[in-house]
Protein backbone atom coordinates (compact mmCIF):
# COMPACT_ATOMS: atom_id res chain seq x y z
CA UNK A 1 0.00 0.00 0.00
CA UNK A 2 1.71 3.16 -0.95
CA UNK A 3 1.07 6.18 1.50
CA UNK A 4 -1.02 8.38 0.27
CA UNK A 5 -2.64 12.33 1.53
CA UNK A 6 -5.80 11.19 2.58
CA UNK A 7 -9.08 13.20 4.06
CA UNK A 8 -10.04 9.94 6.05
CA UNK A 9 -13.63 11.16 7.49
CA UNK A 10 -16.47 12.31 5.24
CA UNK A 11 -20.39 11.38 4.26
CA UNK A 12 -22.89 10.97 2.33
CA UNK A 13 -26.36 11.75 1.95
CA UNK A 14 -27.97 8.19 3.06
CA UNK A 15 -26.63 9.80 6.35
CA UNK A 16 -29.83 12.54 5.99
CA UNK A 17 -28.03 15.55 6.93
CA UNK A 18 -24.94 15.68 4.14
CA UNK A 19 -25.17 17.13 0.62
CA UNK A 20 -23.43 16.16 -2.41
CA UNK A 21 -22.67 12.59 -4.58
CA UNK A 22 -19.23 10.95 -3.53
CA UNK A 23 -18.10 11.98 -7.15
CA UNK A 24 -18.71 15.33 -5.62
CA UNK A 25 -16.15 14.72 -2.76
CA UNK A 26 -13.63 13.05 -4.90
CA UNK A 27 -13.34 16.27 -7.31
CA UNK A 28 -13.17 18.36 -4.52
CA UNK A 29 -10.32 16.31 -3.21
CA UNK A 30 -8.19 15.86 -6.77
CA UNK A 31 -9.24 19.79 -6.60
CA UNK A 32 -7.40 20.23 -3.72
CA UNK A 33 -4.16 18.14 -4.20
CA UNK A 34 -5.30 15.12 -1.81
CA UNK A 35 -4.50 11.97 -3.14
CA UNK A 36 -7.55 9.66 -1.45
CA UNK A 37 -10.86 9.92 0.96
CA UNK A 38 -12.20 7.33 2.56
CA UNK A 39 -16.27 7.88 3.09
CA UNK A 40 -17.18 6.58 6.68
CA UNK A 41 -21.05 7.76 6.69
CA UNK A 42 -23.03 7.35 9.71
CA UNK A 43 -23.60 3.54 10.79
CA UNK A 44 -27.36 2.35 11.06
CA UNK A 45 -28.26 1.45 14.34
CA UNK A 46 -30.13 -1.10 16.18
CA UNK A 47 -33.93 -0.62 17.18
CA UNK A 48 -34.06 2.61 15.02
CA UNK A 49 -31.73 4.50 17.09
CA UNK A 50 -31.53 8.32 16.03
CA UNK A 51 -32.55 7.39 12.68
CA UNK A 52 -32.98 10.87 11.30
CA UNK A 53 -29.15 11.30 11.38
CA UNK A 54 -28.00 8.21 9.95
CA UNK A 55 -28.13 5.27 7.12
CA UNK A 56 -30.91 2.98 7.73
CA UNK A 57 -29.79 -0.97 7.41
CA UNK A 58 -31.47 -1.80 4.37
CA UNK A 59 -29.30 1.18 2.54
CA UNK A 60 -25.86 -0.02 3.88
CA UNK A 61 -25.55 -2.25 0.44
CA UNK A 62 -26.53 0.84 -1.31
CA UNK A 63 -23.52 2.50 0.64
CA UNK A 64 -21.30 0.10 -0.61
CA UNK A 65 -22.28 0.27 -4.10
CA UNK A 66 -21.70 3.94 -4.14
CA UNK A 67 -18.55 3.59 -2.60
CA UNK A 68 -17.61 1.19 -5.02
CA UNK A 69 -18.91 3.25 -8.07
CA UNK A 70 -17.05 6.19 -6.98
CA UNK A 71 -13.59 4.14 -6.44
CA UNK A 72 -14.10 2.59 -10.19
CA UNK A 73 -14.55 5.89 -11.77
CA UNK A 74 -12.04 7.82 -9.77
CA UNK A 75 -9.86 5.29 -10.60
CA UNK A 76 -5.91 6.87 -11.08
CA UNK A 77 -7.22 9.82 -9.91
CA UNK A 78 -8.38 9.69 -6.65
CA UNK A 79 -8.12 6.39 -4.03
CA UNK A 80 -11.47 6.49 -2.81
CA UNK A 81 -11.73 3.90 0.09
CA UNK A 82 -14.64 2.40 2.31
CA UNK A 83 -15.04 2.75 6.01
CA UNK A 84 -17.96 3.72 8.88
CA UNK A 85 -18.62 5.87 11.48
CA UNK A 86 -20.45 4.03 14.06
CA UNK A 87 -21.71 5.35 17.42
CA UNK A 88 -20.88 3.55 20.24
CA UNK A 89 -23.85 2.99 22.20
CA UNK A 90 -22.92 0.52 25.54
CA UNK A 91 -24.59 -2.93 25.53
CA UNK A 92 -24.93 -2.97 22.00
CA UNK A 93 -21.60 -4.30 21.11
CA UNK A 94 -22.21 -7.25 19.40
CA UNK A 95 -24.78 -5.85 16.81
CA UNK A 96 -22.33 -3.31 16.39
CA UNK A 97 -19.60 -6.00 15.78
CA UNK A 98 -22.01 -7.69 13.11
CA UNK A 99 -22.63 -4.48 10.97
CA UNK A 100 -18.57 -3.42 11.24
CA UNK A 101 -17.75 -7.26 9.84
CA UNK A 102 -20.86 -7.58 7.40
CA UNK A 103 -18.68 -5.57 4.71
CA UNK A 104 -15.36 -5.36 3.65
CA UNK A 105 -14.65 -1.87 5.10
CA UNK A 106 -11.27 -0.54 5.11
CA UNK A 107 -11.60 2.26 7.78
CA UNK A 108 -14.14 2.18 10.88
CA UNK A 109 -14.14 5.32 13.18
CA UNK A 110 -15.82 5.11 16.66
CA UNK A 111 -17.62 7.87 17.94
CA UNK A 112 -19.58 9.22 21.05
CA UNK A 113 -22.09 12.21 20.03
CA UNK A 114 -23.31 13.07 23.80
CA UNK A 115 -26.05 15.39 22.12
CA UNK A 116 -28.01 11.83 20.90
CA UNK A 117 -31.12 10.92 22.56
CA UNK A 118 -29.46 7.48 23.20
CA UNK A 119 -26.46 8.54 25.24
CA UNK A 120 -28.78 11.76 26.45
CA UNK A 121 -31.18 9.59 27.91
CA UNK A 122 -28.62 6.79 29.71
CA UNK A 123 -25.83 9.07 31.26
CA UNK A 124 -26.97 12.93 30.75
CA UNK A 125 -26.10 15.31 34.25
CA UNK A 126 -27.26 18.40 34.90
CA UNK A 127 -23.46 18.80 36.34
CA UNK A 128 -21.27 19.62 33.12
CA UNK A 129 -18.06 18.17 34.82
CA UNK A 130 -19.88 15.46 36.04
CA UNK A 131 -21.07 14.46 32.02
CA UNK A 132 -17.50 15.72 31.15
CA UNK A 133 -16.12 12.52 33.03
CA UNK A 134 -18.80 10.45 32.15
CA UNK A 135 -18.07 11.43 28.16
CA UNK A 136 -14.62 10.69 28.47
CA UNK A 137 -15.24 7.49 29.86
CA UNK A 138 -17.36 6.35 27.73
CA UNK A 139 -14.77 6.98 24.59
CA UNK A 140 -12.20 4.83 26.30
CA UNK A 141 -15.13 2.00 26.86
CA UNK A 142 -15.30 2.14 23.04
CA UNK A 143 -11.44 1.92 22.74
CA UNK A 144 -11.11 -1.10 24.92
CA UNK A 145 -14.22 -3.00 22.65
CA UNK A 146 -11.64 -3.89 19.82
CA UNK A 147 -14.23 -2.97 17.09
CA UNK A 148 -12.61 0.74 16.27
CA UNK A 149 -9.48 2.18 14.36
CA UNK A 150 -9.78 5.74 15.22
CA UNK A 151 -11.43 7.57 17.92
CA UNK A 152 -13.43 10.29 16.15
CA UNK A 153 -13.35 14.16 17.61
CA UNK A 154 -12.14 13.43 20.86
CA UNK A 155 -13.49 16.66 22.54
CA UNK A 156 -16.97 17.02 20.97
CA UNK A 157 -18.50 17.35 24.04
CA UNK A 158 -17.28 21.29 24.23
CA UNK A 159 -20.11 21.89 21.82
CA UNK A 160 -22.67 20.65 23.63
CA UNK A 161 -22.21 21.46 27.09
CA UNK A 162 -19.51 24.98 25.94
CA UNK A 163 -21.63 27.55 28.40
CA UNK A 164 -20.30 24.77 31.09
CA UNK A 165 -17.35 23.07 29.94
CA UNK A 166 -13.73 23.94 31.83
CA UNK A 167 -11.20 23.03 29.38
CA UNK A 168 -8.78 22.87 32.96
CA UNK A 169 -10.90 20.93 34.78
CA UNK A 170 -11.39 18.35 31.80
CA UNK A 171 -8.00 17.92 30.77
CA UNK A 172 -7.26 15.55 33.90
CA UNK A 173 -10.46 13.50 32.09
CA UNK A 174 -9.25 13.62 29.25
CA UNK A 175 -5.35 12.34 30.39
CA UNK A 176 -7.41 9.58 31.81
CA UNK A 177 -8.77 8.56 28.51
CA UNK A 178 -5.33 9.08 26.75
CA UNK A 179 -4.09 6.18 29.30
CA UNK A 180 -6.73 3.93 29.16
CA UNK A 181 -6.74 4.83 25.25
CA UNK A 182 -3.16 4.06 24.57
CA UNK A 183 -3.42 0.80 26.09
CA UNK A 184 -5.63 -0.25 22.91
CA UNK A 185 -3.25 0.92 19.57
CA UNK A 186 -6.41 2.68 18.91
CA UNK A 187 -6.00 5.83 17.03
CA UNK A 188 -7.15 9.24 17.46
CA UNK A 189 -8.71 11.85 15.55
CA UNK A 190 -7.73 14.99 14.66
CA UNK A 191 -11.26 16.60 13.11
CA UNK A 192 -11.08 19.79 11.43
CA UNK A 193 -14.49 20.14 11.52
CA UNK A 194 -14.40 22.15 14.88
CA UNK A 195 -13.13 25.38 13.10
CA UNK A 196 -17.14 26.25 11.38
CA UNK A 197 -18.18 25.32 14.65
CA UNK A 198 -18.59 28.20 17.58
CA UNK A 199 -15.24 26.83 19.61
CA UNK A 200 -13.57 27.57 16.36
CA UNK A 201 -10.89 24.96 16.83
CA UNK A 202 -10.06 21.49 15.73
CA UNK A 203 -10.87 18.62 18.03
CA UNK A 204 -9.04 17.65 20.23
CA UNK A 205 -7.97 21.83 20.86
CA UNK A 206 -4.49 21.75 20.26
CA UNK A 207 -3.24 22.66 23.78
CA UNK A 208 -3.99 19.11 24.10
CA UNK A 209 -2.19 17.39 21.13
CA UNK A 210 1.02 17.22 22.95
CA UNK A 211 -0.80 14.80 26.19
CA UNK A 212 -1.34 12.47 23.02
CA UNK A 213 1.86 12.69 21.17
CA UNK A 214 3.98 12.16 24.97
CA UNK A 215 2.02 8.85 24.71
CA UNK A 216 2.78 7.74 20.96
CA UNK A 217 -1.19 7.74 20.22
CA UNK A 218 -1.25 8.16 16.45
CA UNK A 219 -3.47 10.82 14.88
CA UNK A 220 -5.81 10.14 11.34
CA UNK A 221 -6.91 13.53 10.31
CA UNK A 222 -10.36 14.16 8.58
CA UNK A 223 -12.35 17.19 7.62
CA UNK A 224 -15.57 15.47 8.68
CA UNK A 225 -17.16 16.93 6.02
CA UNK A 226 -20.88 16.71 5.02
CA UNK A 227 -20.67 19.26 1.93
CA UNK A 228 -18.11 17.97 -0.74
CA UNK A 229 -16.34 21.67 -0.74
CA UNK A 230 -15.51 21.39 3.08
CA UNK A 231 -13.17 18.02 2.04
CA UNK A 232 -9.79 19.04 3.09
CA UNK A 233 -10.99 22.30 5.17
CA UNK A 234 -8.86 22.96 7.74
CA UNK A 235 -6.13 21.00 6.77
CA UNK A 236 -3.37 23.82 7.11
CA UNK A 237 -4.48 24.63 10.94
CA UNK A 238 -4.80 20.99 11.90
CA UNK A 239 -1.40 19.76 10.17
CA UNK A 240 0.52 23.35 11.42
CA UNK A 241 -0.93 22.15 15.22
CA UNK A 242 -0.01 18.08 14.84
CA UNK A 243 3.47 19.18 13.59
CA UNK A 244 4.05 21.58 16.10
CA UNK A 245 3.09 19.03 19.39
CA UNK A 246 5.94 16.57 17.78
CA UNK A 247 3.83 14.58 15.61
CA UNK A 248 5.90 13.14 12.72
CA UNK A 249 3.81 10.96 10.67
CA UNK A 250 0.25 10.25 10.42
CA UNK A 251 -1.60 7.27 9.26
CA UNK A 252 -3.89 5.98 6.81
CA UNK A 253 -5.86 2.85 6.18
CA UNK A 254 -6.88 0.25 3.83
CA UNK A 255 -7.89 -3.09 5.04
CA UNK A 256 -8.54 -1.84 8.30
CA UNK A 257 -4.61 -1.89 8.07
CA UNK A 258 -2.61 1.38 8.49
CA UNK A 259 0.47 2.89 6.96
CA UNK A 260 1.82 6.34 8.01
CA UNK A 261 2.56 9.27 5.96
CA UNK A 262 5.43 11.02 6.77
CA UNK A 263 4.92 14.75 8.25
CA UNK A 264 6.49 16.57 5.71
CA UNK A 265 4.89 15.02 2.93
CA UNK A 266 1.71 16.73 4.34
CA UNK A 267 3.73 20.26 5.10
CA UNK A 268 4.38 19.80 1.85
CA UNK A 269 0.87 19.84 0.50
CA UNK A 270 -0.58 22.94 2.81
CA UNK A 271 2.52 25.49 3.08
CA UNK A 272 0.58 27.26 0.54
CA UNK A 273 -2.60 25.89 1.16
CA UNK A 274 -5.56 28.69 0.91
CA UNK A 275 -8.56 26.53 2.14
CA UNK A 276 -8.40 28.15 6.16
CA UNK A 277 -11.53 28.16 8.00
CA UNK A 278 -10.75 30.32 11.50
CA UNK A 279 -13.09 33.02 10.03
CA UNK A 280 -15.73 30.23 8.97
CA UNK A 281 -19.67 30.53 9.27
CA UNK A 282 -20.53 28.09 12.50
CA UNK A 283 -22.23 25.16 11.77
CA UNK A 284 -24.91 22.98 13.18
CA UNK A 285 -23.68 20.11 15.20
CA UNK A 286 -25.03 17.60 12.39
CA UNK A 287 -23.97 18.86 8.56
CA UNK A 288 -20.38 20.33 8.75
Amino acid sequence: MKPLLFDSHMHTPLCGHAQGEPSDYATEACRKGLEGIIFTCHTPLPDGMSAEVRMKAEQLPEYVDLVAQCRAAFEGRCAVRLGLEVDFVPGYERALEEIIKSQPFDYVIGSVHPHLPEIRDAFWQEDPIAFGKTYFALQAQAAETGLFDTIAHPDVIKIVRWAGYDKVLMKEEFARFLDRLAETGVCLECNTSGLIRKVQEIHPAPDLLPMIAERGIPMVIGSDAHRPERVGDGFREGIEALAEAGFKELPVFENRQSQSVPMDQWIALVADWPYCLKSGTPAKLHGG
